[in-house]
């Protein structure tokens, strides 16, 4: 066999892809540029190139690391020295991280070696998934202070302070009040009322009044904190900015909190309305099944309000705090039924204290479009020492409130008529109810928690009080709308709108980068540089062909093979392409003997007639022969 001689010897056509190393910086570069930055085009672009890296790190890594480790064992073999077979064998070997690990196990001579081409080989997967990491998808924000507008109960003008009012209003404010009690029980625990105004907590009782407590919504769903009404506060003003965005702000609200004692129960006709103002309890017998049997009747409950004897406070020379006034009183007396249905004659009766109480409440509200917002109570606060003055909004609100029950009365009529066998609405919602217009017949009230009846009672008190303020405007949402000018000069004849300082912040995307993943990504890029220039380098220091790791190899001084000489220049590929002729097999060359001896050789005959002759040229190899 001849060959054509080789006098320059040749080192293959590699090429370094030092371009593509370099881009992991480049990424890594780019990424930072991006941090902060709004979303765009090229921003996308470079977020999606890092989604593909733990794809294309590997292969990168793969194709430089294992050219590195070749030509070390290549340049090495060719010194004066030369190179320990075991650590060539370790060197050479490791061109992946499966080779890696199974000369680190099964070599065993240079475990150093191998220990430190694993963990060279570890640096991959970490260089992919940082690489992956490095960039996400962030909000920012861009913040403006203004002025926006409520409506705060105590400065909003009642429409049952006269005959007129209530003839005009009636159906307007028991419409909101009924259809804060119909609503579902999810709508009543919602931070929001049926027209998305924000709701505000009750202060618990108990709490210190100096702190100030977060808000958290799970509370309301689970009945432990109830709302000061179901009625939400009538917010305006949020256009601080254009579009969609997130206001902050601070109000104030005053609400009448109300606080029982265990209820009296069994009480006759004529007990129950000796706490009962005359023309309540004239008006309560009046309507009961005793006196009107097999008619409908307009409620199961009356309650009057006494305000306290302020005689011995002047009020009007000297400062009296609000919190310093005696509270007022409040009873609800309601009709006790038997346990299988129908009236009896007899009355349950709570006596409960009520008292303004002022809470300021933050709000986070995401304002959407004009008649969309998600708004919510966040934190709240108790405000004491406010002073208390005969014209002080708070406590005129308290005497409309109370006087001659006629707000009371309204009250317990608002439903309309019912069924005397049934409980009212207001008294199924007062027992826990939480669907109250089911027709129930009847409830223990000595078994109902005071403390859930008084906080039941103020939410229901105060819904129906509220709905007497605005009965025809609460449901005209307009968040963004700014408020008529005349309604921002407070007067005792027509609503008020409160003022207060929000922040709205205007939330965007943005690019957020992870440094710590940007150093990872460096660090193994610049190991991956070192070895891809090192490995370039020892390419050009390499004289001699490549053999290593080529079958074609295995013919070199092989006396086996019966080769003619030359060819000694060629490297793997270049010998195979000479040789491509040449069939070979491993065989036992001393088929006759008792030991046989394994070697590649040279097939000059016809596989199946060398598999006949057993002593001939050829025998295959056997698991129970011995060889040398």
């Amino acid at each position: 066999m001849s060959y054509k001689p080789v006098t320059n010897p040749q080192h293959g056509d590699y090429v370094e892809p030092y371009a593509i190393v370099d881009q992991a910086s480049a990424l890594a570069v780019a990424s930072l540029r991006l941090d902060k930055k709004p979303i765009s085009p090229y921003g996308e672009h470079v977020l999606n190139l890092t989604l593909i890296s733990p794809t294309i790190f590997p292969i990168i890594f793969a194709a430089v690391v294992s050219r590195f480790f070749k030509n070390l064992a290549r340049w090495r073999l060719e010194k004066r020295k030369g190179i320990e077979l075991a650590t060539l064998e370790q060197i050479y070997g490791s061109q992946n991280l499966a080779g890696a690990v199974e000369r680190l196990l099964f070599v065993r001579t240079q475990v150093l070696i191998g220990f430190i081409i694993v963990l060279v080989w570890g640096i991959s997967p970490l260089g992919g998934q940082s690489a992956a990491r490095l960039l996400n998808k962030a909000q920012a924000g861009t913040s403006k202070t203004g002025s926006i507008y409520y409506a705060h109960p105590a400065y909003q003008r009642s429409w049952a302070q006269g005959a007129s009012g209530l003839q005009d209003s009636r159906g307007s404010i028991n419409t909101l009040y009924t259809a804060s009690l119909l609503a579902s029980p999810t709508q009543k625990s919602s931070p929001v009322d049926l027209w998305e105004l924000p709701k505000i907590p009750q202060w618990p009782h108990g709490f210190d009044p100096d702190a100030k407590r977060t808000i958290n919504q799970e509370t309301f769903v689970s009945e432990d904190e109830f709302y000061t009404s179901m009625l939400g506060m009538k917010v305006q003003g949020l256009d601080i900015v254009p579009g969609a965005a997130q206001y902050d702000f601070t109000v104030r609200k005053s609400y009448f909190d109300v606080d029982c004692n265990s209820p009296e129960t069994g009480l006759t006709f004529n007990e129950s309305s000796r706490y009962l103002r005359n023309n309540t309890a004239m008006s309560f017998k009046e309507l009961s099944p005793q006196t009107a049997p097999g008619q409908g009747m307009y409620s199961s409950f009356a309650s009057s309000i006494y305000l306290p004897s302020l005689e011995y406070l002047d009020i009007v020379n000297t400062t009296v705090e609000l919190d310093e006034l005696p509270a007022a009183t409040m009873i609800y007396a309601t009709m006790q039924r038997r346990p299988e249905g129908g009236f009896d004659g007899r009355y349950a009766l709570f006596n409960c204290s009520m008292r303004p109480l002022i809470v300021e409440t933050d709000i986070l509200c995401n304002f959407t479009s004009n008649t969309s917002t998600s708004c919510r109570a966040t934190h709240q606060k108790r405000v004491t020492g406010h002073p208390a003055s005969p014209s002080d909004p708070i406590l005129v609100s308290w005497v409309l409130a109370s006087v001659q029950d006629i707000v009371t009365s309204e009250w317990r009529v608002a439903e309309g008529k019912t069924d005397y066998d049934i409980m009212s609405s207001t008294d199924n919602y007062l027992a826990g109810e939480k669907y109250p217009f089911a027709r129930n017949p009847s409830v223990d009230w000595g078994n109902i928690s005071t403390k859930d009846f008084s906080r039941r009672l103020t939410t229901a008190f105060n819904t129906y009080w509220e709905a007497t303020l605005n009965p025809f405007n609460h449901t005209s949402v307009s968040f963004q709308s700014e408020p008529a000018a005349e309604l921002l000069n407070f007067t005792f004849i027509r609503n008020t709108m409160n003022q207060t300082e929000a922040v709205a912040t205007t939330r965007y995307d943005v690019y957020s980068v992870n440094r710590r993943w940007v150093t990872v990504l460096m660090i193994t890029t610049v190991c991956l540089q070192v070895l891809a220039v090192g490995g370039l380098a020892l390419q050009a220091l390499i004289r001699g062909p490549d053999i290593l790791g080529f079958a074609s190899s295995l013919t070199r001084e092989n006396a086996h093979m019966d080769l003619s000489p030359g060819g000694s220049a060629l490297d793997g590929p270049a010998r195979a392409r000479a040789l491509k002729n040449l069939r070979v097999h491993l065989a036992d060359i001393y088929p006759g003997n008792d030991k046989g001896y394994i070697a590649l050789k040279a097939v000059y005959t016809d596989g199946d007639a060398g598999e006949r002759d057993e002593y001939g040229t050829w025998r295959g190899l056997d698991t129970t022969r011995r060889y040398l």
